[in-house]
C-alpha cells in the first residue's frame, strides 16, 4: 500500500491535481480487487473533465511510473463505473512479497524515520485501597501502546503515577487514630524508631479508607482534622508520614502482584508524593511569567481560551485557599520533572476520558509556563487517551450486589476459574500421555483467562463503552482472545505434524484463492501496525489477528498439506509458518501469550 501510495502521488503531482484525494485503500470489494483509489471522482470538476476520462489518465501516468521501475507486469489497473480505479497485484508480486516478509525478523515492520522518546503515564492505582476493576481498562491499553511503539522503533519511559498524596490518607490515618489510639505514631512524646512492619494490612486499609471517608461525610469537624492531618503528612510531620509510608509499601506490594500477573510493565513506580519537591519550582516560574494570580482567595491560573466560546474552560487551582494543593498542581508538576528528567518528545496519558477537562486545564497551563518548550525549539506534545469504562452484562457500571466496587485481584481470580473450567484434568487421558501436570493445566488456565480479558478490553474502540461478559469472552469461539491463542496452537499442531513427515518450508506459490487471501491478509501486517501506533488503537490489531485467524480456518480447510505434491507442501508450510509468526507478534503487542499446546474439554490443539 505505502508503494502504491508514493506512485499515485506522483502521478497526481505529474497531472498537477490535488495530492489529498490520492489515496489508496484497501478495496471493500475484495472479489473485485485489492486496492482503489477514488480520487478522480472528487476532482473532475475541478479538472474540467469527465471522472472517467481523469481515472484513465491517472492510471496511464502510475502505468508509465511502474513501467519506468520494471514492475509493469506486477499491478493490474481496471477502471470501474464512473470512475473508480481498481487495483490487483499480480500472484508473482504476492509471492516475493510474502518471502520477503518470512524471511525478514520483523514481518516486513517497518521501524520509524523519525524516533521519539515517549513517556507513557498509566496505571493510577491509589495507595491505601486496593486495585478495582476500573483499574484495568488504563493497565491494558497503556501496556499495549508501549509494546507496539518500541516495536516501531520509539524509546518509551514508562510511569505507573500511583496516586498516593492527599486529602485521601489524611482521612484514613484519622480513623486509624480513632480505632488505635494508643499507636506510637500518634504519640507526640514518642522518641526514637516508629516500628517496621505496618500496623494495618491491606485488607484493614480498605477498610480504614472507607470508614474514614464516611466519617469525614458527616463530620465537619473531622474533615478539618484530617485536612490538617494530611498538611502534616506533607510537610512531613514524623508519625503521620511513617504512618503515609506504611500505607504506600503495604499497597505497592500488592499492586505489583496484580500488574505482575497481567504482565504489565512499568520503568518507574513515581507517584504524586515525587512532584512534591518541584511544586515551588513551579510556582516560582508561574509567578515569573505572571500567570500564577489570585482568585477568591486562591491561586489559579487561567486557562480559558477564545475558542472555547460560550463554555470557557475554568481555571486551574494551583493552591486552595489553605494552601493545600490539588490534582492540577501535582500533574502540572509532574510534567515539569518529566521535562527535567526525560525532555520527552510526547507524553501520553491513559486516563479515563471523563478526566478529559482536567487534562486540558494542564496541557493548557502547562504551555503558558513554557514547560513544553524543548532545547532544540520543538515542543512536548502531551495526549490525552481517554478510555471509556467497563459495564457489566447489563450495560451498567460494574459492581457488586450491594453496590459496592468490585476488585481487580477478585475479578482476575473469577476469569482463572471460569478459563479452567474449559480445561481438562491432569487425569485425562490426552494429559497424562504427554506428562502434563495439574500445574502446567493451572498456567494454561492463568494464560488463557489474562487472553480472555484482555483481548475482550482492546477488541473495542478505546474511548467506547464496553460491557464485560465473563461467559463470552472465555470461548474457544467467536472473537475472542481464547479462539486466538487455540488459533496459535491449532497452527503448532500442524507445524509438529510436518516435522514428525519430514516436510520442510519452501518458496512460496500461490495455487488457488485461500492461499491468495490468506497471503495478502498477511502482507497488511506493516500497514496494521503503524496505524494501530498513529491512531493509539490496539483494536486496530486486534481486528486484524481476528481477520487472519478465519482466513486461516478457511485455508486450513481448503488447503490440506501432507498429501500434496513437494512444490505444494513446502509452500503451504511455508504460509503456515508466516501465520503463525504474525498472529504471535500480534497477539504479543496486544500482551496475549501464545501456548504451544492447549488442552480442552472437547480436543486438543
Amino acid at each position: 500500500m505505502q508503494q502504491l501510495q508514493a506512485l499515485f502521488n506522483q502521478a497526481f503531482e505529474a497531472l498537477e491535481l490535488d495530492q489529498k484525494h490520492a489515496s489508496v485503500g484497501l478495496s471493500n470489494r475484495p472479489d473485485l480487487c485489492d486496492f482503489q483509489c477514488n480520487g478522480a471522482l472528487a476532482l473532475a470538476k475541478q479538472a474540467k473533465k469527465p471522472p472517467r476520462q481523469l481515472a484513465e489518465m491517472i492510471v496511464e501516468s502510475v502505468k508509465n511510473l511502474i513501467a519506468a521501475q520494471g514492475q509493469a507486469d506486477d499491478y493490474a489497473f481496471d477502471i470501474a463505473g464512473p470512475g473508480f480505479i481498481n487495483i490487483k497485484l499480480a500472484d508473482s508480486l504476492l509471492e516475493q512479497l510474502a518471502d520477503t516478509q518470512s524471511s525478514d525478523e520483523r514481518l516486513g515492520v517497518s521501524t520509524t524515520e523519525a524516533p521519539q522518546t515517549i513517556v507513557l503515564d498509566f496505571g493510577g492505582p491509589n495507595v491505601a485501597k486496593e486495585m478495582h476493576v476500573g483499574h484495568l481498562r488504563c493497565a491494558i491499553v497503556g501496556e499495549s501502546l508501549q509494546r507496539v511503539a518500541q516495536f516501531v522503533g520509539h524509546k518509551t519511559i514508562s510511569d505507573v503515577h500511583l496516586g498516593d498524596w492527599g486529602l485521601p490518607y489524611g482521612k484514613t490515618i484519622l480513623e486509624l487514630k480513632h480505632q488505635k489510639p494508643d499507636l506510637p505514631y500518634f504519640d507526640e512524646n514518642h522518641q526514637g524508631e516508629y516500628p517496621e512492619e505496618s500496623p494495618v494490612t491491606l485488607e484493614e486499609l480498605n477498610r480504614l479508607y472507607r470508614e474514614g471517608n464516611e466519617r469525614c461525610k458527616n463530620d465537619d469537624a473531622a474533615l478539618e482534622e484530617a485536612r490538617f492531618i494530611t498538611a502534616q503528612m506533607q510537610k512531613g510531620q514524623s508519625g503521620y508520614h511513617g504512618l503515609w509510608k506504611h500505607f504506600v509499601d503495604v499497597s505497592v506490594q500488592a499492586i505489583r502482584k496484580n500488574y505482575e500477573r497481567m504482565d504489565i510493565n512499568f520503568d518507574y513506580w513515581y507517584g504524586e508524593s515525587d512532584s512534591y519537591a518541584y511544586i515551588d519550582r513551579v510556582a516560582k516560574v508561574l509567578n515569573e511569567k505572571g500567570i500564577l494570580v489570585e482568585s477568591e482567595g486562591a491561586q489559579v491560573v487561567h486557562v480559558a481560551e477564545e475558542a472555547d466560546g460560550e463554555n470557557p474552560l475554568p481555571p486551574l487551582i494551583f493552591f486552595k485557599k489553605d494552601g493545600a494543593v490539588t490534582y492540577g498542581t501535582t500533574d502540572l508538576a509532574t510534567i515539569f520533572q518529566r521535562q527535567e528528567d526525560f525532555a520527552p518528545d510526547q507524553i501520553y496519558y491513559v486516563v479515563d476520558q471523563r478526566q478529559g477537562m482536567h487534562f486540558k486545564q494542564v496541557f493548557r497551563a502547562a504551555e503558558q509556563a513554557g514547560f513544553l518548550n524543548k532545547k532544540d525549539g520543538g515542543t512536548t506534545l502531551p495526549l490525552h487517551i481517554g478510555y471509556g469504562t467497563i459495564n457489566g452484562p447489563d450495560g451498567k457500571p460494574m459492581k457488586t450486589r450491594d453496590g459496592q466496587q468490585i476488585f481487580l485481584g477478585g475479578m482476575l481470580n473469577e476469569v482463572f476459574e471460569a478459563a479452567k473450567v474449559l480445561l481438562p484434568t491432569a487425569e485425562d487421558e490426552q494429559c497424562k500421555a504427554d506428562g502434563v501436570s495439574q500445574e502446567q493445566l493451572d498456567q494454561l488456565a492463568e494464560e488463557i483467562a489474562m487472553a480472555a480479558i484482555k483481548f475482550n478490553d482492546m477488541k473495542n474502540n478505546t474511548a467506547t463503552d464496553y460491557s464485560f461478559d465473563m461467559n463470552q469472552c472465555t470461548r474457544f469461539e467467536g472473537k475472542t482472545g481464547p479462539y486466538l491463542q487455540y488459533a496459535v496452537a491449532r497452527i503448532n499442531s500442524i507445524l509438529d505434524r510436518a516435522t514428525n513427515a519430514g516436510i520442510t518450508a519452501g518458496a512460496i506459490k500461490l495455487s488457488n484463492e485461500f492461499e491468495r487471501k490468506l497471503v495478502f491478509t498477511l502482507l497488511q501486517l506493516n500497514d496494521t501496525i503503524h496505524k494501530a501506533f498513529e491512531k493509539h488503537e490496539p483494536s486496530v490489531i486486534c481486528d486484524h489477528a481476528y481477520e487472519i485467524a478465519q482466513v486461516f480456518s478457511r485455508f486450513y480447510t481448503e488447503c490440506p498439506i501432507l498429501n500434496q505434491e513437494p512444490e505444494v507442501q513446502a509452500s503451504r508450510l511455508k504460509i503456515v509458518e508466516l501465520t503463525k509468526a504474525i498472529l504471535s507478534l500480534e497477539l504479543n503487542l496486544l500482551g496475549i501469550k501464545t501456548p504451544h499446546k492447549i488442552y480442552t474439554k472437547r480436543e486438543t490443539a
